[in-house]
C-alpha cells in the first residue's frame, strides 16, 4: 500500500460527499482511506460505505478531537506515505498522483502543495502563492523557513496541503498536540526541528471550502480567540523548549505577532465592537511571556526582518509596529484597515 489518507469525521453527512467524490476521482488509486469517526449519528459512516470504489476503514474514536483523531489515523496507517483530507474539503483529481510522484522523485519527507480558498461567492486561487523548491531547514534555516512559509501573510501550514513519509513520522514519534485550535500549525512547527527533506509543488491541488459566511461569523462571535491563541502560544513554547534560543526567540516573537494578527482578523471578519476586541487581546496578553515576546519582536526588530522578507510597504510596517506597541502597552489599537484590506 503506497498511501494512507486520514479523514477525521463527526456528523459530517452534510458535506462529506464533496470529499469522497474528490477521493473517488483520484487518478492515483493505490491508497487506503482511514475515516476516524468520533461518534457520528447523522449517517456519515453509511454515506462512506456507499462508495464501493474506495478502500476504506472506519476507526471508531468516540469523544475525540480532530487532533487526536488524526493521531489514531497515524497509528493505524499502513501506507508508505500519509495524507490528510478534511471531511468538508476536496482534493483535486491529480493531487495524490502529483504529491506521491514528486515526493518519491525528490526523496522527500514532506511534500507541500498550494490550495484554492473556495468561498460561496468567490475563489482565491493559489492562496499561498507557493513556488516549486526543495528545502532542508537546519540551524538558522529553521527560522528562515518558518518566517517564509509557516508564518507567511497567507500561510500554508495545513496538514491537508502536505504529504508525509510515514517512516519519518514514526521515527520521530510525531503526533498532534491535544489542543482545540491550530493543531496543524503546531504539528508542522514541531517537524521543522527534525531536519526533514521538504519539496514544494507550485500548484494548487486542494480546495479549502469555506461555507456559509453568516454561520462563520456566528461562530467567531461565540469564540474568544484570545484564549484560544493563548493556548496555542503555550503549546508552541513547549515545542520550542530545549532548542537554541537563537532559533526559539525569533520564532516565538513572530508567532506571538501572527496570533495577535489572527485575533484581530477574526474580530474584523465578525464585525466585533472595539471593546470586545480589546477583551480578546487582553486575554491573549494576560500571560507575561506573550507580552515579553511581543516586546522582543519590536525591540530586536524581528518584525522588521519579517516585513522586509515579505516586501511590506513602510506604511504597512508602521501600522504593524503600532499594533504590537499597543498590545505591549495596553493602549488603543491603530487603524488596521490597510492590513486586512
Amino acid at each position: 500500500m503506497k498511501l494512507s489518507v486520514i479523514m477525521p469525521t463527526l456528523n459530517a453527512a452534510k458535506y462529506i460527499k464533496t470529499s469522497l467524490d474528490g477521493l473517488s476521482a483520484q487518478s492515483f488509486k493505490d491508497f487506503e482511506l482511514l475515516v476516524v469517526d468520533s461518534g457520528s449519528t447523522d449517517g456519515t459512516v453509511d454515506i462512506l460505505r456507499s462508495y464501493e470504489n474506495l478502500t476504506a476503514r472506519v476507526i471508531d474514536a468516540p469523544v475525540c478531537s480532530p487532533a487526536l483523531a488524526r493521531n489514531k489515523g497515524i497509528e493505524n496507517a499502513i501506507g508508505d506515505y500519509i495524507a490528510f483530507c478534511d471531511s468538508d474539503d476536496r482534493m483535486k483529481p491529480d493531487m495524490l498522483a502529483a504529491m506521491v510522484g514528486l515526493a518519491v522523485q525528490a526523496g522527500a519527507d514532506i511534500a507541500v502543495c498550494d490550495f484554492d480558498m473556495i468561498y460561496p461567492e468567490r475563489i482565491i486561487e493559489n492562496f499561498a502563492r507557493l513556488s516549486t523548491g526543495e528545502f532542508r531547514p537546519l540551524g538558522d534555516g529553521v527560522t528562515d523557513y518558518y518566517y517564509r512559509f509557516g508564518a507567511a501573510p497567507k500561510p500554508n501550514n495545513y496538514v491537508w496541503a502536505r504529504l508525509y513519509r510515514r517512516g519519518f513520522l514514526t521515527r520521530n514519534a510525531a503526533r498532534f498536540p491535544d489542543t482545540r485550535y491550530s493543531e496543524d500549525n503546531l504539528f508542522n512547527l514541531s517537524l521543522l526541528f527534525k531536519t526533514p527533506n521538504i519539496i514544494h509543488i507550485g500548484r494548487s491541488l486542494y480546495d479549502y471550502v469555506q461555507y456559509d459566511d453568516s454561520a462563520m461569523r456566528k461562530h467567531i462571535r461565540r469564540t474568544n480567540h484570545g484564549l484560544l491563541f493563548l493556548e496555542t502560544f503555550r503549546n508552541a513554547a513547549d515545542i520550542l523548549s530545549g532548542h537554541s534560543e537563537n532559533i526559539t526567540e525569533p520564532i516565538l516573537a513572530i508567532y506571538a505577532y501572527t496570533r495577535v494578527k489572527s485575533i484581530l482578523f477574526y474580530a474584523w471578519q465578525a464585525g466585533l465592537p472595539e471593546a470586545e476586541i480589546m477583551v480578546a487581546i487582553s486575554m491573549f496578553t494576560v500571560d507575561g511571556s506573550v507580552q515579553k515576546y511581543l516586546a522582543i519582536c519590536l525591540d530586536r526588530d524581528y518584525i522588521g526582518r519579517y516585513c522586509s522578507l515579505h516586501g511590506f510597504s513602510a506604511e504597512y510596517e508602521n501600522t504593524v509596529r503600532g499594533m504590537l506597541r499597543a498590545c505591549v502597552d495596553n493602549t488603543a489599537l491603530p487603524d488596521m484597515s490597510e492590513v486586512f484590506a
